[in-house]
């Protein structure tokens, strides 16, 4: 787990440094209805390369929560797209063909299943709507339960914080976390955001 979110702090990033990264080969399909879940429309999804012709392997799942311009209802290609917008994202990575379909950890080739939701609210819901995201993916898709990974980028930051500090049962249920500029995290935080910092300590979980 450590060495995945090592991983995940070099591609998250590598995007905005100008440094090369291999043209991406993942091809991302639209999806516009994730479950019975009124809080989240749609979401695109970018399937490892070999995935189709590798019917037994269980893959490591990436979902990149986004900011709240990226809000919509996900009930079309126009829509969905405003989530692949903030530059440097890794929805924006991928359209760009700029992240990597697969990297190198301890000479073990490692990829990603990577799901990027379209959420079309602003408030509270992200708890139901994360772990919709989250059962939805692992009926669909070959995704290893031991491997799920959180990330977000502002709004989307705080909807990881909530999920995974509201109770234990959710932390544990993911890998690791890595966020970007998360709202709500501040000295001054709301209690919500202090007792659910407080759980993620707690829970040990890699953050």
């Amino acid at each position: 787990k450590n060495c995945f979110l090592t991983s995940m702090l070099l591609f998250f990033f590598l995007g905005s440094n100008g440094q090369s990264q291999p043209k991406n080969k993942m091809i991302t399909k639209e999806i516009y209805k994730v479950g019975s879940t009124i809080y989240c429309g749609g979401y695109l999804v970018s399937l490892p390369l070999g995935y189709d012709a590798n019917p037994t392997k269980k893959y490591p799942l990436l979902i990149f929560c986004h900011g709240a311009g990226a809000i919509g209802n996900g009930a079309d290609s126009a829509t969905l797209a405003k989530v692949e917008g903030d530059p440097g994202s890794i929805p924006n990575q991928i359209k760009n063909g700029t992240f990597p379909s697969s990297f190198t950890v301890d000479q073990q080739e490692f990829s990603f299943i990577v799901v990027s939701p379209q959420f079309n609210f602003s408030g509270g819901g992200f708890i139901p709507a994360i772990g919709n995201v989250i059962d939805t993916c692992q009926a669909l898709y070959r995704v290893d339960p031991e491997r799920i990974y959180l990330t977000g980028l502002s709004m989307g930051g705080m909807y990881v914080n909530g999920y995974t500090g509201y109770h234990y049962s959710r932390a544990d249920r993911i890998a690791a976390t890595l966020l970007a500029c998360p709202s709500g995290v501040k000295p001054n935080s709301t209690p919500w955001m202090t007792n659910a910092a407080n759980a993620i300590s707690r829970s040990n979980l890699p953050f």
